[in-house]
């Protein structure tokens, strides 16, 4: 139940060389009072991980967290080894309030590794309403992923993100990354399907080499 700056970590020199996570961690009802972001827009978000080496989550729960122009269950970001999520859930974020741009996950690896989703879930995030009863989610996803390495995506669904919003852009997955990717037994539907003016896909990929998909849905 904290407000998280979106910003603070970036400017700090206690940046740990790898983190793990793994058991039952929730993280929820973070960002209900979100502070200004940059240009003044107010933002929040639940988790946010800042690494140097491997950054290993399983068992994490972060819902219902983050309101404000930008906000989400969690940000991560490492720029000297591995990424991998398994079992978690990152669903409902950015889902109330004023919230004009929100993600269950954003992850980020420039470190060159690979980046593993097995088991994740990101859904119904940035359906957030202005509070004057008009839907103000402009643009959101399940999962915004860039990475420098490969992308392996396993046994995940993100699925009804961006579904409210008077002009909304959004989609399950996005994949930017300059390696391959890999796709197996992924759903991503009845994404970015707002009221009007709407523009949305289950899964946008961007890559170097290869993109093999398999046993996967995109409606």
């Amino acid at each position: 139940d904290n407000c998280l700056g979106f910003f603070f970590f970036f400017f700090t020199n206690s940046i740990p060389s790898s983190v793990s996570m793994s058991g039952a961690n929730t993280i929820r009802n973070n960002g209900l009072n979100p502070i200004p972001f940059m240009g003044g827009f107010p933002a929040s978000v639940g988790l946010w991980v800042n690494s140097l080496g491997d950054v290993s989550l399983e068992g994490v729960s972060a819902t219902g967290n983050g309101a404000g122009n930008i906000g989400g269950g969690a940000f991560i970001f490492t720029e000297g080894g591995s990424l991998t999520i398994k079992n978690s859930f990152f669903d409902n974020n950015c889902s109330y309030g004023y919230c004009d741009f929100g993600f269950g996950l954003t992850a980020m690896n420039v470190s060159g590794a690979d980046s593993t989703l097995d088991g994740v879930s990101a859904n119904s995030n940035g359906n957030g309403d202005s509070g004057s009863g008009t839907p103000n989610s402009f643009s959101a996803a399940g999962v915004l992923l860039m990475s420098a390495g490969n992308v392996f995506v396993r046994n995940s669904n993100f699925n009804s993100n961006c579904t409210a919003g008077t002009s909304c852009a959004g989609g399950g997955i996005m994949v930017m990354t300059s390696g391959d990717v890999y796709f197996n037994v992924v759903n991503a539907n009845g994404n970015g399907v707002g009221t009007s003016g709407s523009s949305g896909m289950g899964a946008t990929i961007t890559a170097g080499n290869n993109v093999d998909i398999y046993c996967s849905n995109f409606n």
